[in-house]
């Protein structure tokens, strides 16, 4: 589990991040992609195309899961935050 979890989320016009523990995910609304941050190396880690139209990033209760909305097609998009793998 991630220690030290805050859960924040912040919606711009394009733009949607969530910080928990270390990492930080940013939905990137033009480019239909989120991508995965390390907040103590500033490095980005990786990048997953979750579909046009994105929405929402909602981190779980105990952050072990990532929910993205993708509201033009509908679709809920898991994120296993341990290893950042896709899981519909």
């Amino acid at each position: 589990m991630h220690s030290n979890l805050v859960q924040s989320v912040r919606k711009r016009k394009n733009h949607v991040v969530v910080s928990f523990g270390s990492y930080l995910l940013t939905g990137n609304c033009d480019d239909s992609t989120i991508s995965i941050i390390n907040k103590i190396t500033s490095k980005v880690e990786d990048v997953i195309f979750v579909g046009d139209d994105l929405r929402e990033i909602i981190l779980g209760p105990d952050g072990r899961f990532a929910f993205v909305v993708n509201n033009h097609g509908k679709v809920v998009l898991i994120i296993d935050t341990l290893n950042f793998k896709t899981m519909r």
